[in-house]
């Protein structure tokens, strides 16, 4: 292939004979979110450590059962999957082991999901949403026609609140976020220091989960329940 002196990103799930060709094209690649984790010039998100949190979250206020949606990315078959979602279940599994609490999969892509999904609306369940817009309206969906609300009826937690936000922008939606624009400047960083050193390599950086505290996570054991939040059906 053609050798290029410039720096070269690689972003998201990539596979992994692109990221090995992406290499041998340039001499200064970096690794951003990518399924590569190396030591050295790679950047990606602590997505273990975002699993726990949110399950630490949630027996710390007293949840006592976890849904999991299991979506297309967690299928053994499927070649593009994206570590972020193998890791955050990793990270829940484990908290919800150590805390004795009840975690409940899913698979969306059942023909009985619906039914399956509607069963699950308890006040002590916690229902997690694993950064998919389109699963996210659908549980609203299955929800309301229940008469359930989050935030009343069940909690509604999402691994990237700001990807929530844009669905439901009247709601504060509790959950996890990463800086991305923190993401960008570390590889424009990384770039500039390949470019200036051409034979150093860049310390690897893994970027931690913050919690974004909103609405729709209520203690259970204070019975808190917000009921000025009314069920909303979206539309496709």
């Amino acid at each position: 292939p053609t050798l290029f002196r410039s720096a070269l990103g690689v972003l998201g799930p990539v596979p992994d004979e692109a990221c090995l060709e992406a290499e041998q094209i340039s001499p200064h690649c970096i690794h951003l979110d990518s399924n590569i984790h190396r030591p050295n010039n790679c950047i990606w998100r602590d997505e273990v450590e975002t699993g726990r949190l949110v399950a630490t979250k949630m027996a710390d206020r007293g949840y006592r059962r976890l849904v999991w949606i299991k979506t297309l990315y967690l299928k053994e078959k499927v070649k593009l999957r994206h570590y972020s979602h193998t890791d955050r279940y990793a990270g829940i599994t484990q908290i919800a082991q150590q805390r004795g609490l009840k975690l409940r999969t899913i698979d969306m892509y059942d023909d009985n999901f619906p039914q399956l999904l509607a069963k699950q609306f308890r006040p002590d369940t916690a229902i997690v949403i694993d950064s998919n817009n389109e699963l996210a309206k659908l549980v609203l969906l299955i929800a309301a026609e229940q008469r359930k609300t989050f935030g009343v009826d069940y909690a509604l937690v999402s691994y990237d609140v700001l990807n929530a936000h844009s669905l439901f922008p009247q709601y504060r939606v509790s959950g996890t976020f990463v800086d991305r624009y923190q993401m960008g400047l570390l590889t424009a960083q990384m770039v500039l220091e390949k470019l200036s050193k051409p034979k150093a390599d860049c310390p690897s950086q893994i970027i931690p989960p913050q919690w974004i505290e909103g609405r729709c996570v209520p203690p259970v054991e204070k019975g808190s329940r917000d009921t000025n939040i009314t069920p909303v059906l979206y539309e496709s």
